[in-house]
């Protein structure tokens, strides 16, 4: 199993994402744009194997819940009013 990212990745989760809105508009309260993901995209072939023991869930996509801080993206918790900026990812990001 090849850990480097497809070209293609941030446009199939683009996609994937699109689905959900014709589904619910409500799923997503941020998504990143295509160059955001693709700079997400990039870091995974950066990191260990996926059937690595140290890190199991390395090269999976996934989606963080916007009360989690993401560095640089906003945070709301589902209010705008309340929406801020973080510098740093909170641990547990970091740690996936």
């Amino acid at each position: 199993m090849s850990t480097q990212p497809s070209a293609d990745l941030p446009d199939s989760i683009q996609a994937r994402c699109d689905a959900y809105d014709k589904q619910d508009p409500a799923v997503w309260t941020h998504r990143l744009s295509a160059t955001e993901l693709g700079s997400f995209s990039h870091r995974r072939g950066e990191r260990q194997r996926p059937d690595s023991e140290a890190a199991p869930l390395a090269g999976l996509t996934f989606a963080i819940k916007d009360n989690i801080d993401l560095a640089g993206v906003p945070t709301t918790a589902a209010c705008p009013g309340f929406s801020y900026t973080p510098a740093e990812s909170a641990h547990v990001v970091s740690r996936l």
